[in-house]
């Protein structure tokens, strides 16, 4: 689909319940759906939906139960959720949210754990684990 192209695709996650895997591209800032029966390529975000913000998005982990993903941009340094249905990007945490304590440096994956309403951010400048507050935003080193 050459409307939708993927030039640096850098994480996927299956969405088998939508029959579709979510893939985030680092060159055009965009997370992209892809059906699994045809290939073909949906943009859910990029630079042109409502709070654009994409910088470099380096993963992505599926939060089904809240219709969204989860996306870790290193250049932003920060987790963001994407809405599966409008797009729209709201930052979860950042240097400044809630405040710039622990702050990312280069964080590069993500891991969702839905039962304590958290994410693990893998921050590879940093050399350390982080536990992501999906409420708040706070930081919390897990293992540095």
């Amino acid at each position: 689909d050459a409307s939708n192209v993927c030039i640096s695709p850098r994480g996927l996650e299956l969405d088998s319940a939508q029959e579709r895997v979510l893939v985030v591209d680092g060159s055009v800032d965009a997370v992209v759906a892809v059906d699994l029966s045809s290939g073909a390529r949906t943009t859910i975000a990029d630079d042109a939906t409502p709070n654009a913000g994409n910088a470099s998005p380096e993963g992505l982990m599926l939060d089904s139960a809240n219709n969204r993903v989860l996306v870790v941009d290193r250049i932003l340094d920060a987790v963001m959720a994407v809405d599966l249905t409008s797009g729209t990007r709201t930052i979860v945490s950042d240097s400044n949210t809630p405040n710039g304590v622990n702050a990312f440096i280069g964080p590069q994956g993500l891991v969702l754990d839905s039962a304590n309403n958290r994410v693990l951010v893998v921050d590879s400048t940093l050399d350390a684990v982080l536990v992501v507050d999906l409420v708040d935003g706070q930081r919390v080193f897990l293992s540095r």
